[in-house]
């Protein structure tokens, strides 16, 4: 992983993201040896299954603000920003519109900004939407059961979306296809631009 995150760019904050994802590979591994020994049964995977998917998004969400920052001091003060060491700040709208638990929240650090209470209820609403596409929608690995997309992963198939070559699927893919080669003479920055 460390070398991953060389390849993907050259700086600091990329080769903290492959060692960040590195930490959370070898913590997995270990877990996956270890965690038979003191628990095991249905209460392990009734507890851990949505704990596990939980631990899972935001470690990656975490990792990959190192990804996307500039430089590690950059990463960091998002890092701080996401842990509310900066303050936590509310528009006051909505502060307002929350009543007796607005001013609870004000009483515990929470400052009324001055920003658009509708563009932080609509930014929540998209948030809330695409989280929900990612989180229900199903994977490539399950449109793909019927084929075995991966070297002995055999997820359980999706019904409702499950790939099957037919007319409809062709042109589905024709369309996404077309949209490509026409796309192919604007410009766009490569994204591993540095090498």
């Amino acid at each position: 992983m460390f070398v991953s995150g060389l390849w993907h760019g050259a700086g600091y904050q990329f080769l903290l993201w492959g060692l960040l994802h590195g930490l959370y590979l070898s913590v997995n591994h270990a877990w996956r040896v270890l965690r038979p020994r003191f628990w095991q049964g249905p209460s392990y995977q009734r507890l851990m299954t949505p704990v596990g998917f939980a631990l899972t998004f935001t470690a990656v969400v975490a990792a990959m603000v190192m990804f996307r920052a500039s430089t590690v001091t950059a990463g960091l003060r998002v890092w701080r920003g996401m842990l509310g060491m900066d303050g936590i700040a509310l528009p006051g709208a909505v502060l307002h519109r929350l009543g007796g638990f607005g001013d609870r929240l004000m009483t515990h650090g929470v400052i009324a900004s001055g920003a658009s209470g509708s563009e932080f209820a609509a930014l929540t609403g998209w948030t809330l939407l695409l989280l929900a596409i990612a989180w229900l929608a199903p994977n490539t690995l399950q449109m793909l059961s019927m084929y075995e997309p991966a070297l002995g992963v055999k997820p359980l198939p999706d019904r409702w979306v499950a790939w099957r070559p037919s007319s409809g699927w062709a042109i589905g893919m024709a369309f996404v296809a077309v949209c490509g080669i026409l796309s192919l003479g604007r410009v766009s920055a490569f994204l591993y631009w540095q090498f």
